[in-house]
């Protein structure tokens, strides 16, 4: 199977590493077209913002520290984020605003500019675009390279 999967292009890594607790995430815009609501978030304090919902908190980072934070949790030993009263830590969302990208070692199972440059490709074959204020399917991206539940993130 391995062979398989690495004859159309895909690469594994090349040590055996387990996280068993899920990683910050980079919530991205298209570096063509920022936008401005990510922009707006990352602007409106010098320090994290943190908003809770539900049964869980996200604590949103500028890229600058996010990327320290998701070093910083790929190296923790931590085999859980699960506290004694059963709830989970903040789920850590890094803002990559104003056209940043995450660092290529930050997504290394996924490159993001490809992404978005194909994405671009695709619209420009499909569509015209009229109205430079509509934001297109696919144009602001929330990658994570572990998470827990993809259907509470959404919900959420």
């Amino acid at each position: 199977m391995q062979a398989t999967l690495q004859g159309i292009g895909l690469n594994f890594p090349s040590q055996s590493l387990t996280i068993t607790s899920p990683l910050p995430q980079f919530l991205v815009s298209d570096p063509a077209r920022p936008s401005t609501a990510l922009q707006a978030m990352a602007d409106a304090s010098s320090s994290d913002l943190e908003i809770s919902v539900l049964n869980d908190s996200f604590i949103f980072h500028k890229l600058t520290e996010g990327t320290k934070i998701l070093n910083q949790c790929r190296e923790s030993s931590e085999a859980s984020h699960l506290t004694t009263h059963g709830t989970t830590e903040p789920k850590h969302i890094i803002l990559c605003a104003g056209g940043e990208l995450p660092p290529p070692d930050g997504t290394p199972l996924f490159d993001i500019r490809i992404y978005f440059t194909a994405l671009a490709a695709m619209r420009n074959d499909v569509e015209t675009r009229q109205n430079e204020c509509y934001l297109g399917m696919g144009e602001i991206l929330m990658y994570g390279e572990v998470v827990t539940s993809t259907q509470t993130i959404l919900n959420e």
